[in-house]
């Protein structure tokens, strides 16, 4: 093993074996430092420097929060949010996104990535997965939302499609001011589409009995 290379250190001695039997060596890190540790630990690549890289991970990752000034905006809890329950099992919400397969596109594991695709997080809104609400979280399938947008695009949302339109019932019945309620039931009964929405309704309070 002496002379070999794992990761940034080469074996350059064997060392006493250390008090649980475990073969040790002494190691020189490119950095320029040495270390001692034990062969299964090379082995495994368990130790793959002198303790310099978990530094050098741990400055990129405060580089990338702080260079683009962004780090306690609205806009980056968000994408920190976005990424941790769908990356992150032992985040709250995981199970309703990562354990269902919902992923975040690779440009957007960055934060530039996600700042330039979809601008800084107008205020009362928040991203939502647009048009397919089962979809993952990338440029093509997100908006910024607002609580209104969000509660209509839920997964129970149902959606109904009109002369090539398509949206939820609630906006349907925004739009054309008949019940949701009716165009639903209509549908359910084996109506078209169509038929649901151009068949006038006079609701039974404008014409008692």
């Amino acid at each position: 093993m002496i002379g070999q290379r794992f990761g940034k250190l080469k074996v350059v001695s064997s060392a006493p074996r250390a008090a649980s039997g475990n073969i040790m060596y002494h190691c020189q890190c490119d950095c320029g430092e040495t270390t001692l540790t034990s062969a299964s630990h090379l082995r495994i690549g368990k130790t793959r420097s002198c303790g310099c890289l978990r530094t050098e991970s741990a400055a990129r990752a405060t580089l990338a929060a702080t260079t683009h000034g962004m780090k306690n905006t609205a806009t980056y809890r968000v994408w920190a949010a976005m990424l941790s329950r769908c990356r992150n099992p032992n985040a709250q919400q995981y199970r309703n996104y990562g354990a269902r397969g919902i992923a975040v596109c690779k440009r957007w594991h960055k934060f530039e990535g996600f700042l330039a695709d979809m601008g800084v997080c107008p205020e009362g809104m928040s991203l939502d997965r647009h048009p397919n609400v089962n979809g993952g979280y990338k440029p093509s399938n997100c908006r910024w939302a607002t609580t209104l947008q969000q509660a209509r695009n839920k997964q129970n949302t149902i959606y109904l499609e009109y002369n090539g339109v398509r949206k939820s019932l609630r906006d349907w019945e925004d739009d054309l001011g008949l019940p949701k309620e009716v165009i639903y039931g209509r549908v359910k009964n084996g109506w078209s589409v169509e038929r649901a929405i151009e068949t006038p309704y006079q609701s039974q309070k404008a014409h008692p009995r």
